[in-house]
């Protein structure tokens, strides 16, 4: 009986030895919690404003005797574009409202002007302005000035201290009078000139000017 006992217990050890582990328990999720959203800026930022395109594209044709003269966009706020050098004939893209002018280097530019809305090409005929009155002006302003300041002081100095050591000689004071007159025969002929040229500057040269075909 004894023994009976004992195998029986055997088998019952044995079984639960050979039963599988019980599962493991699932361990809790560990959610990552998302970033918090940046702060939003104070005030709203404008985008960029970009030029629209252009309404209108006519074909330009430059023409004159100087091949300085171009033809410029003028750009409200920026230095003026260049579109073209005579001689050219280009595609333009404008608006009615875009102004250009006609100029270059040392040429006095023309009025402002817009391109007539028209399918045709347009033919610029130019007769270039010109700095040749100004720049004689200008010569003539700064020399005549420069005469005039160097008269003037020697007749300041001859007049205050001419006659200082001549010791009552006649020939002495006689000379000094000529140089006195000598210097102001000389301002006086520098202001006239300086005159003149300040003129000149002033009113001088023509500006660019052009007819248009069509």
């Amino acid at each position: 009986m004894k023994r009976l006992l004992c195998i029986a217990l055997s088998c019952a050890f044995a079984a639960r030895a050979i039963e599988p582990p019980p599962p493991p328990s699932p361990e809790p999720s560990r959610e990552v919690a998302p970033p918090p959203p940046a702060p939003e800026p104070s005030h709203e930022v404008e985008p960029p404003a970009a030029r629209e395109a252009p309404q209108w594209t006519r074909r330009v044709h430059l023409l004159g005797s100087d091949d300085r003269v171009e033809l410029l966009r003028r750009v409200p706020g920026m230095k003026d574009v260049v579109v073209c050098r005579t001689p050219c004939g280009v595609p333009v893209g404008f608006d009615p409202s875009d102004q250009f002018v006609l100029g270059g280097r040392e040429i006095l530019e023309s009025a402002p002007f817009t391109l007539k809305l028209s399918e045709e090409d347009a033919t610029l005929h130019v007769s270039p302005g010109t700095q040749g009155s100004r720049i004689v002006g200008g010569v003539l302003a700064v020399g005549g000035g420069a005469v005039a300041f160097g008269g003037a002081i020697t007749l300041a100095v001859s007049a205050a201290f001419g006659n200082v050591f001549c010791d009552g000689d006649p020939q002495c004071a006689a000379g000094n009078a000529d140089r006195r007159s000598t210097a102001l025969f000389v301002t006086a002929g520098g202001l006239v000139i300086g005159v003149l040229g300040a003129i000149l500057l002033w009113t001088g040269g023509r500006p660019t000017s052009f007819t248009s075909e069509p």
